[in-house]
């Protein structure tokens, strides 16, 4: 499951995770979990998303991840 999981491998960390999607309402609801290996260490995410505004498909499916990678670099996870 790890190899399938894996979406970047840098020389500082590993990017693992699984993205999901539904509707409620006409909205999307989305999520991103997964897990970092960074050195000795093991930082696991979880984010969902609700959006306010309507976005389109491709927008939506773009957000779940970056608003999850801002996080992390924002706090120093990943570079």
């Amino acid at each position: 499951m790890r190899e399938i999981m894996k979406l970047d491998s840098t020389q500082n960390y590993i990017l693992s995770g699984k993205t999901g999607l539904a509707t409620r309402n006409d909205k999307y609801i989305g999520w991103f979990v997964g897990f970092i290996e960074k050195k000795d260490n093991v930082y696991f995410f979880a984010t969902k998303i609700t959006p306010s505004n309507n976005p389109t498909f491709e927008e939506f499916v773009a957000i779940r991840k970056s608003i999850t990678i801002n996080a992390l670099k924002k706090l120093k996870i990943i570079d």
